[in-house]
This record gives structure tokens, C-alpha cells and sequence, in this order.
């Protein structure tokens, strides 16, 4: 048997073993990613910025090829954004901007990214309204992403 059939052989036989032990294979998968968030979170970002080009040009395909989808998907989000339009007072728009120059100014002190995050998501029927915002990190606000806390 020459090397390359000798490892076609060792491929083939390491394939069947992971199809007879997939439970095994995703539940040790699982346990390590949350053992190891950090590292989990670290290749997500390589692999993004790796395929940073292609998964853009394939969400542009399935935009150009799913206008109706996007066009229901776009409507029903200015819906949800007009039912959350306040008339505010000066001092409520200027608490918001507040809020947003803390944000900015804790970003440039610390040099770790803050943002302004809404208690509860403008997808859930949370305002825009001073008394649903609050400035937490960047990572802490993805991870919450449109939950309820």
C-alpha cells in the first residue's frame, strides 16, 4: 500500500469513526466552547474577518434574489421603529445625547468599546425614552443582542 492509499485509508477510517461517535464529538464540542468562551469568541472573529468578503457578497446575492422577502422584512421594521417614535422634551434629547457621550467618553478613557444599549429592545416595545438606555461594553451589548433581561 503506497502513503497516499495509506492515508486516503486513515481518512476514510477517522470519517466512519466520527459518523458512529457524532453525539460524543458535538457533546465534548459543547463542554469546550463553554469552557473556553474567549477562544471561542477570538476564531469567530478570525474566521469572520477570513470570510469577511464572501459572506458579504452572499448576503448581497440573497438580497437580489429575495427583494420580496427583504422588502416584507424592511416594512415590518418601520412599523416596529414608528411605534416606538416619542415626542421628547429638550432635556429628555439632550439625557440621550448624554448617554451617548458617556458611552464615547468611557470607550476613549478605558479602550475598551462601549455602546448605548436599550434595557428593553426597541424590538420588544422598548423607547427610545432616557429611562430605557444605559451604557454597557460593546461584547456585553452583542450578547444581549434583542433579549429581555
Amino acid at each position: 500500500m503506497t502513503e497516499v492509499e495509506k492515508r486516503a485509508d486513515r481518512r476514510r477510517r477517522s470519517r466512519e469513526h466520527y459518523l458512529r461517535n457524532k453525539e460524543l464529538y458535538k457533546e465534548r464540542a459543547k463542554k469546550w466552547a463553554a469552557e473556553n468562551p474567549d477562544k471561542v469568541r477570538e476564531t469567530q472573529a478570525k474566521n469572520y474577518e477570513r470570510r469577511k468578503d464572501y459572506v458579504n457578497a452572499r448576503s448581497k446575492r440573497w438580497q437580489q434574489a429575495n427583494k420580496e422577502r427583504l422588502r416584507e422584512y424592511n416594512a415590518r421594521r418601520r412599523v416596529r421603529i414608528a411605534k416606538t417614535v416619542l415626542v421628547l422634551t429638550v432635556e429628555q434629547q439632550a439625557d440621550i445625547l448624554a448617554f451617548y457621550a458617556k458611552a464615547k467618553a468611557m470607550t476613549e478613557l478605558s479602550g475598551i468599546p462601549y455602546e448605548v444599549d436599550h434595557i428593553k429592545p426597541l424590538s420588544k416595545g422598548g423607547l427610545h425614552h432616557p429611562d430605557n438606555l444605559r451604557v454597557i461594553t460593546r461584547t456585553a451589548n452583542r450578547k444581549k443582542g434583542a433579549k429581555l433581561l
